[in-house]
Protein backbone atom coordinates (compact mmCIF):
# COMPACT_ATOMS: atom_id res chain seq x y z
CA UNK A 1 0.00 0.00 0.00
CA UNK A 2 2.87 2.36 0.82
CA UNK A 3 4.36 1.85 -2.64
CA UNK A 4 1.07 2.70 -4.27
CA UNK A 5 0.36 5.76 -2.10
CA UNK A 6 3.86 7.22 -2.37
CA UNK A 7 4.96 6.16 -5.85
CA UNK A 8 1.85 4.82 -7.60
CA UNK A 9 3.57 1.54 -8.32
CA UNK A 10 2.62 -2.03 -7.45
CA UNK A 11 4.99 -4.33 -5.53
CA UNK A 12 5.52 -6.53 -8.60
CA UNK A 13 6.40 -3.48 -10.73
CA UNK A 14 8.76 -2.31 -7.99
CA UNK A 15 10.55 -5.67 -7.99
CA UNK A 16 11.01 -5.47 -11.75
CA UNK A 17 12.48 -1.97 -11.41
CA UNK A 18 14.77 -2.95 -8.55
CA UNK A 19 17.01 -4.99 -10.82
CA UNK A 20 17.12 -2.35 -13.52
CA UNK A 21 19.02 0.14 -11.41
CA UNK A 22 22.13 -0.92 -9.48
CA UNK A 23 22.10 2.18 -7.27
CA UNK A 24 22.57 1.51 -3.56
CA UNK A 25 19.58 1.94 -1.25
CA UNK A 26 20.96 4.96 0.71
CA UNK A 27 21.74 6.76 -2.56
CA UNK A 28 18.25 5.97 -3.84
CA UNK A 29 16.65 7.33 -0.66
CA UNK A 30 18.73 10.49 -0.92
CA UNK A 31 17.74 10.94 -4.56
CA UNK A 32 14.06 10.32 -3.73
CA UNK A 33 14.24 12.88 -0.93
CA UNK A 34 15.79 15.46 -3.26
CA UNK A 35 13.10 14.85 -5.88
CA UNK A 36 10.33 15.13 -3.28
CA UNK A 37 11.82 18.43 -2.11
CA UNK A 38 11.88 19.74 -5.67
CA UNK A 39 8.24 18.72 -6.14
CA UNK A 40 7.23 20.49 -2.91
CA UNK A 41 9.09 23.62 -4.03
CA UNK A 42 6.90 23.74 -7.14
CA UNK A 43 4.05 24.72 -4.88
CA UNK A 44 0.47 23.55 -4.64
CA UNK A 45 -1.37 22.08 -7.58
CA UNK A 46 -4.10 24.26 -9.02
CA UNK A 47 -6.97 21.79 -9.23
CA UNK A 48 -9.05 24.41 -11.04
CA UNK A 49 -6.45 24.99 -13.76
CA UNK A 50 -8.54 23.40 -16.51
CA UNK A 51 -11.63 25.42 -15.61
CA UNK A 52 -9.53 28.58 -15.27
CA UNK A 53 -8.01 27.97 -18.69
CA UNK A 54 -11.43 27.46 -20.28
CA UNK A 55 -12.74 30.67 -18.72
CA UNK A 56 -9.73 32.72 -19.77
CA UNK A 57 -9.75 31.16 -23.23
CA UNK A 58 -13.43 32.02 -23.72
CA UNK A 59 -12.78 35.57 -22.54
CA UNK A 60 -9.82 35.88 -24.92
CA UNK A 61 -11.83 34.76 -27.95
CA UNK A 62 -14.69 37.07 -26.98
CA UNK A 63 -12.32 40.03 -26.68
CA UNK A 64 -10.56 39.07 -29.90
CA UNK A 65 -13.92 39.09 -31.68
CA UNK A 66 -14.72 42.49 -30.20
CA UNK A 67 -11.37 43.82 -31.39
CA UNK A 68 -11.93 42.50 -34.91
CA UNK A 69 -15.40 44.10 -34.95
CA UNK A 70 -13.89 47.44 -33.92
CA UNK A 71 -11.27 47.24 -36.65
CA UNK A 72 -13.99 46.55 -39.25
CA UNK A 73 -16.07 49.44 -37.90
CA UNK A 74 -13.04 51.74 -38.08
CA UNK A 75 -12.38 50.69 -41.67
CA UNK A 76 -16.01 51.28 -42.56
CA UNK A 77 -16.04 54.72 -40.93
CA UNK A 78 -12.84 55.74 -42.72
CA UNK A 79 -14.43 54.77 -46.06
CA UNK A 80 -17.59 56.73 -45.24
CA UNK A 81 -15.55 59.80 -44.27
CA UNK A 82 -13.56 59.56 -47.52
CA UNK A 83 -16.80 59.30 -49.53
CA UNK A 84 -18.23 62.31 -47.70
CA UNK A 85 -15.03 64.29 -48.28
CA UNK A 86 -15.19 63.49 -52.00
CA UNK A 87 -18.86 64.46 -52.10
CA UNK A 88 -18.25 67.77 -50.35
CA UNK A 89 -15.33 68.59 -52.67
CA UNK A 90 -17.44 67.83 -55.75
CA UNK A 91 -20.33 69.86 -54.33
CA UNK A 92 -18.09 72.86 -53.66
CA UNK A 93 -16.59 72.87 -57.16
Amino acid sequence: QYLWVEYEITPSDAQKQWHVNDMELPAMKKMIGAIKTQIKELGPVNVNAIEDYKEISNRYYFMKGQHEDLLKAEESLVKIIEELDEGVIKFCE
